[in-house]
């Protein structure tokens, strides 16, 4: 039995060899215990339509209307531009335009370390959100199983909120969270991760365990959203007089990771 255990450990290990040989030569970012499977950098000067969905139309607050040309990509950054404005669509007066992007039936991952370093809008009213939604879900809608790796009501941009959304054994929903006080993150880059694995998600910011969720934790593949809504149906915090526009959501990149096979064989072999 040992030798079959040895042997098939001996095969794996020269694998890994092989795969380190293969990536010596590449620019990705490297994290220990973890391996790059997906980022974007934003390198270009437009979206990369391989990586990215843009979301046009109304959706969830009928306060603004999310449009492709709030989208841009510029100086290494992905922006999402949030404006007043003036709109009518289906007899609905909108006052706003934003931001949406997402990877559903481009990207999706069960499990892993999702980061992304991005610097938040700040006035009231505007809520900019990283946050997964389940792959399997027809629609982009709020589902039974949803992760919001971050999200911030302006004009509170020091407080941080960390969710997952899941349903009970009677379908009713559920949500176990917390909040993290810190800088005011509308002033410089900060960033935001969540480490997810089997029966736990432990949120980070800035390499600070900020939250751990052991509850209805989901083990189905989820895409990624980024998208600045305007007027918080959520809590209840609107844009007022007081309120400056634009707002810009700056995305300096996203990278998503799983467990390398190093540590993978560490867990199977204790």
């Amino acid at each position: 039995m040992n030798v079959k255990r040895n042997i098939f450990l001996f095969i794996l290990a020269i694998l890994f060899f092989l795969l380190l040989l293969l990536s010596c030569d590449t620019d990705d970012p490297i994290i220990d215990n973890w391996t790059l499977v997906w980022n974007d950098e934003f390198n270009g000067t437009f979206l990369d339509s391989t990586k990215w969905n843009i979301l046009e139309g109304i959706f969830g607050s009928y306060k603004q209307l999310y449009l492709s040309e709030n989208i841009s990509v510029q100086n290494g950054c992905l922006i999402i531009k949030s404006e007043e404005k003036d709109y009518t669509v289906d007899g609905i007066d909108i006052y706003y335009s934003s931001g949406f992007v997402h990877t559903k039936e481009i990207f999706s991952q069960a499990f892993g370390r999702f980061e992304v370093r991005a610097k938040l809008p700040s006035t009231k009213g505007i809520w900019p959100a990283i946050w997964l939604l389940a792959e399997s879900h027809d629609e982009i809608a709020t589902t039974p199983y949803e992760i919001d790796i971050m999200e911030m009501v302006g004009p509170d941009t020091d407080t941080i909120y960390m969710t997952n959304h899941f349903s009970d054994k009677n379908g009713a929903s559920q949500s176990n969270g917390g909040t993290f006080t810190g800088p005011d993150f509308s002033l410089d880059f900060h960033t935001f991760v969540i480490e997810w694995g089997e029966g736990v998600i432990r949120w980070y910011i800035d390499d600070q365990l900020c939250f751990t969720s052991t509850i209805g934790v989901p083990n189905i593949p989820q895409f990624i959203i980024l998208n600045t809504q305007v007027g918080d149906n959520w809590l209840g915090i609107e844009p007022d007089e007081s309120s400056e526009f634009p707002q810009y959501y700056l995305i300096d990149y996203v990278r998503v990771y799983k467990k390398n096979l190093v540590t993978w064989l560490e867990s199977v072999t204790e």
